[in-house]
């Protein structure tokens, strides 16, 4: 059985790639509030938005591949 974790120091890279809000409302095409409210209101959990990864106190980011993951199963449900 293969790892989820790559071993190609390239792939790895990708892999943990982390981007902040901003980056991550910029590529889903919202703002950033609605970023939060896909994260934490239980009103949007159907969404299964990924979840963010806490870097510090004030600080969190999320995983680029989720969110890209996330993005490409959102649009092969709207065009089934």
């Amino acid at each position: 059985m293969e790892d989820a974790f790559p071993r190609n120091r390239h792939e790895r890279r990708r892999h943990l790639a982390m981007l902040r809000k901003g980056k991550v409302a910029d590529k889903c095409g919202v703002v950033s509030r609605t970023i939060d409210r896909w994260s934490s209101d239980p009103a949007y959990a159907h969404l299964e938005f990924p979840k963010p990864v806490q870097l510090g106190d004030n600080s969190v980011a999320w995983f680029e591949d989720e969110v890209d993951g996330w993005l490409l199963r959102r649009a092969e449900r709207s065009r089934s």
